[in-house]
């Protein structure tokens, strides 16, 4: 059976008062509000995110810039003189004041081990690490370059 559109019980505007319409129009309002709030949110959210990782970027490109330079001081001073002895202890130099802006409890470890190679040899790692907030330590970047005496390279 097919109704009219005239039928008392069909949806038409002339079929809703003006409190009903008043109260539709608060609920959809609500529902917009609270949709744009949520948006709002993850893009709060997302922006924090991209902040973060950049910091830590940032962060990161300083390490490796600190530890390339320490190794180019260490490989083009004398061989004696800056290299030091060998060993399993890493020894500290000083960070730069460019490092200790971006990472404020950030250091440098060298370590030198002798190379068991007919041509005499020495292996450095330049390190940087720095402690967290939650007291683990962190390695932000690694450097390793092999120096020979002047005129021994194999």
């Amino acid at each position: 059976m097919c109704r009219s559109p005239s039928a008392p019980d069909s949806i038409s505007p002339a079929n809703f008062s003006p409190r009903r319409l008043r109260g539709m129009l608060r609920l959809e309002a609500l529902m917009a509000l609270v949709i744009v709030s949520a948006a709002f949110a993850a893009t709060s959210q997302m922006v924090q995110a991209t902040n973060r990782h950049q910091r830590r970027h940032d962060r990161r490109d300083m390490a490796l810039l600190e530890a390339a330079n320490q190794l180019e001081r260490l490989l083009a001073a004398d061989w004696d003189d800056a290299l030091g002895p060998t060993g399993d202890a890493p020894r500290s130099l000083p960070a730069s004041a460019g490092l200790l802006t971006l990472l404020p409890t950030a250091r440098v470890e060298v370590l030198a081990t002798k190379l068991d190679t007919p041509t005499p040899g020495k292996r450095l790692q330049v390190s940087i690490v720095s402690k967290e907030e939650d007291g683990l330590e962190e390695t932000w970047a690694t450097l390793t370059a092999w120096r020979y005496r002047d005129g021994d390279a194999p």
